[in-house]
């Protein structure tokens, strides 16, 4: 489980490091899963799983 609390947190920082550089295209699911080799979908799981909110409305909130 500790493996999936650093990749949350690498997400994290990537949704930081790409609002920072307003890069919005690169705000992804589909690039996050690629950079960090894992389905789009079990990414957007265990990431609800463990913050306890859809990546999306993570994003949504993080963007405003």
């Amino acid at each position: 489980m500790s493996e999936w609390y650093r990749l949350v947190q690498t997400i994290v920082e990537e949704v930081d490091e790409c609002i920072m550089k307003r890069n919005d295209e690169a705000l992804t699911l589909s690039n996050l899963s690629e950079k960090l080799s894992y389905s789009e979908f079990y990414i957007s799981r265990k990431f609800r799983e463990i913050s306890e909110m859809h990546f999306r409305d993570y994003l949504r909130n993080r963007t405003r």
